[in-house]
């Protein structure tokens, strides 16, 4: 009698990997607020959260392209993305509106 091998099973795929991008940086402010914050303090704040929030539900890969205030160019930005494969590309910018009350 033939002894029967286990059926090979499939590597479980990794889950997505989220790029995130927190525009500007270094010597690139963004824009800046009545109260003198730039958008790349923002952007930094807000990008280093949503990598927390995404690795804590454990159905994510996460990848920055900056994690502290420099400048990244563009092309760079992409560049990283490519390279990781990333499966999303998420980024990160904010706008300054002189009057409070304007909405959109």
């Amino acid at each position: 009698m033939l002894a029967t091998m286990p059926a090979a099973r499939a590597a479980p795929m990794p889950p997505p990997l989220v790029m995130i991008d927190p525009g500007h940086g270094g010597k690139d402010p963004g824009c800046t607020g009545p109260d003198g914050v730039h958008e790349k303090t923002i952007t930094l704040l807000v990008g280093l959260d949503l990598r927390q929030a995404l690795l804590a539900s454990r159905k994510f890969r996460v990848a920055m392209t900056r994690m502290r205030d420099v400048f990244v160019s563009l092309a760079d930005r992409v560049a990283m993305a490519e390279r990781a494969q990333a499966d999303a590309f998420v980024s990160l910018h904010c706008n300054h509106l002189p009057d409070p009350a304007l909405r959109g």
